[in-house]
């Protein structure tokens, strides 16, 4: 039967959209970890890296950036250099990279791979391309003179990526003997979106076995309601004892790691600063939402400013694409979910003629697994059910030149997620093998 289901958050506003969502499940298959740096010797970075492609049981890739860098500057007019003398740059920085990771462990046999561009984009485009489960970088530079132009790079690949990341601080404080990330103790800025879930997830994949992590939920003075105060603050309470319930479930693997749940007043970034410092933390994990292009290109005030700041590695991710999808309970999703295969003709009829030409990203998962990227900035031109062969099939690529790209028997369910605005967000299908995750971008 098609069903249609607003979302209902608790009041924290919490991502945990029904109980079904976030189950336990076992550990799961992790994409590559990508290591991005300079090409300079960076003997904290390669051992972060490994540390995260052993904790993630994933393998370890490179890349690195040449950023083309202006000859002069006249008036508001740059002479970039040369093509060839880029390129030059760029060999030279390869050539560099491969030894200094040579010299650090002559048996590390990590694929390296080198592009022009700017960092931020290079190092997304990258990740997102091969379905990275981490980045690893440098907590970069943080002068006044970088903020003024911009190049924070840690932070701008935070404000552009879709894949979690991990900023390695170098300080022997939160490095063990061997000089390897020491991860034992981690605050999490917990309020409950699909992000903070993510990243909590991904934490505790990173912390040693016996390691503590602290869940801090912060109340800001605009969670306060004084109208109906005593009310509301029942409700407020009643639903963040849910979410914590929910969130031990989807943790309740970890039974090495001890987990503590804190709520207090104030503003996040400054709390969790503070609760870092005040329990020798070493990682701060936040998540970064990225819902719109002005919130694509700055990321959250909290992440932003815990990245510029702490003194200890920081964890930052954003919210995962099927999390995306089931639980934009921030933004009051609309669910329409059928298991009745007399429908689903109708359904995806409907969807065609709502999404036809709209550019989208075709994921396709695998249960358990890692979700494998088959196309990525195409165009959305039909979906269709045969009921005599049971078949789906979905048509993608520019007018005139669309082909079918997916076909499947088997299917079980299907979901169109759309926004308030009656806007479609998303399409997920799962069959026999996994599910195909359309989103719209």
């Amino acid at each position: 039967m098609l069903t249609s289901a607003a979302q209902n958050p608790s009041p924290t506003g919490s991502a945990f959209a029904s109980a079904s969502t976030f189950k336990p499940l076992p550990r799961t298959q992790h994409g590559p970890v990508v290591l991005a740096f300079d090409g300079q010797p960076h003997e904290y970075l390669f051992n972060a890296a490994e540390y995260a492609g052993a904790r993630l049981a994933s393998d370890v890739r490179v890349v690195c950036a040449t950023e083309p860098v202006p000859l002069e500057v006249t008036g508001f007019a740059e002479v970039p250099v040369s093509i060839d003398l880029t390129s030059e740059r760029a060999e030279l920085q390869r050539a560099s990279a491969k030894v200094a990771i040579r010299e650090w462990n002559v048996d590390a046999d990590w694929p390296l791979r080198t592009e022009i561009g700017s960092v931020a984009n290079v190092v997304t485009d990258y990740a997102e391309n091969i379905d990275a489960s981490l980045i690893v970088l440098g907590q970069g530079r943080h002068n006044l003179v970088d903020r003024a132009f911009g190049i924070e790079r840690t932070v701008r690949v935070a404000s552009t990526t879709r894949v979690p990341l991990l900023a390695v601080h170098r300080d022997e404080s939160v490095m063990d003997a061997g000089g390897f990330p020491r991860i034992r103790t981690a605050v999490v800025g917990m309020d409950y979106s699909p992000a903070s879930i993510r990243s909590a997830r991904l934490a505790a994949e990173l912390v040693v076995p016996g390691g503590k992590m602290t869940f801090v939920h912060v109340r800001t003075l605009e969670n306060l309601n004084w109208n109906g105060w005593l009310t509301w603050e029942t409700a407020y309470d009643a639903g963040l004892a849910d979410d914590e319930r929910r969130l031990r479930e989807l943790l309740s693997q970890f039974t090495s790691i001890q987990l503590e749940f804190v709520t207090v007043h104030g503003y996040p970034a400054a709390t969790l600063l503070e609760f870092a410092d005040r329990l020798d933390a070493d990682l701060i994990v936040v998540g970064t939402e990225q819902r719109t292009l002005v919130n694509r290109m700055m990321i959250g005030s909290v992440a932003r400013r815990v990245l510029r700041d702490a003194e200890c590695h920081v964890l930052a991710a954003p919210a995962p694409r099927v999390a995306v999808l089931a639980e934009l309970s921030q933004d009051r999703a609309r669910v329409l979910e059928t298991s009745n295969a007399d429908e689903w003709a109708q359904v995806l009829n409907q969807f065609t003629q709502r999404n036809r030409g709209r550019s989208v990203r075709v994921d396709a998962q695998r249960l358990l697994g890692t979700p494998q990227t088959q196309q990525r900035h195409t165009v959305f031109n039909g979906a269709v059910f045969e009921p005599v062969t049971q078949r789906m099939q979905f048509m993608f690529g520019e007018s005139g030149a669309w082909h079918l790209t997916h076909s499947h028997a088997g299917t079980t369910r299907v979901v169109v997620i759309s926004d308030a605005a009656q806007c479609d967000l998303a399409l997920v299908v799962t069959h026999g093998d996994g599910e195909l995750i359309l989103v719209f971008e």
